[in-house]
C-alpha cells in the first residue's frame, strides 16, 4: 500500500491516512523506533555528559559571564559534535521512518548494513554536514531559549520552580526547533531520498530543487509543528540535569 503524502493531505489527514492503513502500532509507533532511540538517545547523552565541561571552557576562554550567550555556544558546540558522531543512527532512523506497509520491514541493523552495502563506510554519514549544523542550532536554540526565559522570569519575581521550569523548556522548544528547521529539512529529504527514488545531487541540490520548487521559500520551515511536539516532552527532564 502506498503511504500518502503530507503535502497532498496535510498533517491531520496525513496521520489518519496511516492509521486508517497501517494502524497505530505498525504505523505511527514502531517505523524508525529503535533508531530514533539510538540516535536520540546517543546523541543527548553525549551532549548532556560533555556540556557542562564545553560551557566552562568557553566562558574561560572568551572571559564572558553565565549568560545565554554562553549557553548558546556551548550548545553549538556540543550539539554539532554529539549529533555528526551520531549520523548513522539517524539516517537508518529517517530511512525507516519513510517505508510504507508495503515494504519489508527492517531492523536497525539491518538498514545499517543496507546502507553500507549501498554506499559503503562513507554512505553513514550521508548528510552530516547537515546534521552538524542541525544538531548545533536545535542545542544551541534550546539552551539560548531556556536560559533567557528563566532569567526573565525570575528577574520579574517569579520564585524559580516547576512553573519557571516548565514554561522556560516550552519556549525553548520553540527557539530550538526555529533555529534548526532549515537543516532539519534538508537532512531529512537528503537521507530519506534513496528510500523514495529521489537521489540529490547535494545538500544543496535538497534545498534548491526539493524544496524551493515543491514548496517555495517557506517549505524550509515545513514540519515546525511536529518537531516542536517531538522535542517538547523530552526538553524538562534535560534542563533538570543542567
Amino acid at each position: 500500500m502506498t503511504t500518502p503524502s503530507a503535502t497532498e493531505t496535510g498533517l491531520v489527514q496525513f496521520a489518519r491516512q496511516i492509521l486508517k492503513s497501517e494502524g497505530l502500532i505498525r504505523g505511527l509507533w514502531l517505523p524508525g523506533c529503535t533508531g530514533w532511540m539510538a540516535s536520540f538517545g546517543g546523541a543527548f547523552g553525549v551532549r548532556m555528559g560533555i556540556y557542562e565541561s564545553v560551557r566552562c571552557g568557553v566562558e574561560s576562554t572568551t572571559g564572558l559571564s553565565r549568560s545565554p550567550t554562553t549557553a548558546f555556544m556551548a550548545g553549538l558546540c556540543t550539539g554539532s559534535l554529539a549529533n555528526a558522531v551520531c549520523c548513522p543512527f539517524f539516517q537508518a532512523k529517517n530511512r525507516l521512518q519513510v517505508q510504507g506497509s508495503g515494504a519489508t520491514q527492517r531492523s536497525l541493523f539491518r538498514e545499517l548494513i543496507s546502507i553500507t552495502q549501498e554506499s559503503g563506510f562513507t554512505g553513514l554519514y550521508r548528510g552530516v554536514p547537515a546534521l552538524f549544523m542541525r544538531g548545533g542550532l536545535i542545542a544551541g536554540g534550546q539552551l539560548f531559549g531556556y536560559d533567557t526565559t528563566k532569567r526573565f522570569m525570575v528577574s520579574q519575581g517569579i520564585q524559580e520552580g516547576p512553573v519557571v521550569h516548565v514554561a522556560s523548556s516550552s519556549v525553548s522548544a520553540v527557539s530550538a526547533v526555529l533555529a534548526s528547521a532549515p537543516a532539519d529539512v534538508v537532512l531529512n529529504r537528503y537521507q530519506a531520498g534513496p528510500r523514495l527514488g529521489k537521489h540529490y545531487a547535494s545538500l544543496l541540490d535538497v534545498a534548491s530543487v526539493g524544496i524551493g520548487q515543491d514548496r517555495g521559500t517557506l517549505g524550509i520551515l515545513q514540519g515546525c509543528g511536529p518537531q516542536r511536539d517531538k522535542v517538547s516532552p523530552a526538553f524538562p527532564d534535560e534542563h533538570a540535569a543542567l
